[in-house]
């Protein structure tokens, strides 16, 4: 099982682990709501295949993304263990497959397996990480400099050193990248074209590439 996402780093015990559960599969559509901002949070949810985007939508209906979550990954796990409603919603981005685990599950899984437990709070650990960061970002940087601070925040926690340079294993579409930042994605593209003309970045199908990070961190630190 192949696993892209940037909000956690997959273990391969834990998908072993996980396999235990497939009484509780539910296969969902392309476009489907798994839930909604709101609604009462009764159930964890572990992706097996697909892409599933958790959001959030304003009162002027602006949309937010908050996670991109790819197999090995769990979500709704916060307002799940807070026992209260729902603070974004969720929707397949592909046809997916999702274990949807009710408290009782949830709990013989936690007393029994520890090790997910912690998995889980690596999980949310990273996300808060990032949230914390779009917060920050949003209020003090320029757009172009928003993008730059956000592919050093993820290269910084998800990112491996190579000959090659930092490298990012996995694809983020820059409509994404505008979503986690609030920003229309033409700004987002501009950028990302701008850097690559630059040999700042360089942007491969399945994976993104700082060949130099101290040229893009001397470049986002310029006054032009």
């Amino acid at each position: 099982m192949h696993n892209s996402s940037p909000w956690v780093k997959p273990q391969k015990n834990v998908v072993q682990i996980m396999a235990g559960f497939s009484s509780h599969l539910r296969r969902i559509s392309q476009g489907a709501v798994i839930y909604g901002q709101e609604d009462q949070a009764e159930h964890l949810y572990y992706v097996v295949e697909g892409k599933i985007k958790v959001f959030i939508v304003n009162e002027d209906g602006k949309e937010r993304t908050l996670a991109i979550h790819e197999p090995g990954t769990f979500f709704g796990e916060t307002s799940f263990f807070d026992d209260d409603l729902y603070f974004a919603s969720a929707i397949a981005m592909t046809d997916s497959q999702v274990l949807r685990l009710d408290r009782k599950t949830t709990t013989n899984l936690l007393a029994q397996n520890p090790e997910i437990f912690m998995y889980m709070l690596n999980s949310m650990g990273r996300k808060i990480r990032l949230l914390t960061f779009q917060v920050e970002c949003m209020s003090f940087l320029t757009v172009e400099k928003r993008v730059i601070a956000l592919l050093f925040s993820l290269f910084e926690v998800y990112g491996s050193t190579t000959p090659e340079g930092d490298v990012l294993n996995f694809q983020i579409t820059d409509n994404e990248l505008g979503n986690m930042l609030g920003v229309r994605r033409e700004a987002v593209t501009k950028t990302m074209t701008k850097l690559r003309s630059l040999g700042l970045i360089v942007k491969l199908r399945h994976k993104l590439v700082i060949p130099h990070r101290e040229k893009l961190l001397e470049y986002m630190t310029s006054d032009e």
